[in-house]
């Protein structure tokens, strides 16, 4: 479930609000995964860029981890992340680069600085 607004409106060019929530069975009806996520990500008229989210796995059951075992109660966890990109049309713009790390949606960031050349293609500004 998710709300935008592609229209600038007060320090925003466009904003959006996301709430998701996943759940997994087996095919004997148990629930085996549950979890949420609520993410918001915006472009400033300043032309810089955020993007937050934070999301909760509950413990969980796998049918897999034991190989055709019994199942196995696995952890839940909380994942949260933030980011906050400069204007991309000038030569020197700051913001993260992203790794996956792990088969979860759990990110890691390092900020890189990189300087734009003369043939770059356009940016998302247009610029």
């Amino acid at each position: 479930m998710g709300y935008s607004r592609r229209n600038p409106f007060g320090v925003f060019n466009e904003m959006s609000l996301n709430f998701n929530q996943w759940l997994d069975f087996d095919y004997g009806g148990e629930n085996l995964y549950q979890a949420v996520n609520c993410n918001t990500n915006a472009a400033l008229r300043n032309n810089w860029r955020y993007s937050a989210s934070i999301s909760r796995e509950n413990e969980r059951i796998s049918n897999y981890e034991l190989r055709g075992g019994p199942s196995i109660r696995m952890p839940g966890n909380v994942n949260a992340n933030a980011d906050l990109n400069t204007d991309e049309r000038h030569v020197l713009s700051a913001g993260p680069e992203r790794r996956p790390v792990g088969p979860t949606t759990t990110r890691a960031g390092r900020t890189r600085f990189r300087q734009r050349s003369p043939g770059d293609p356009p940016t998302r500004s247009g610029s």
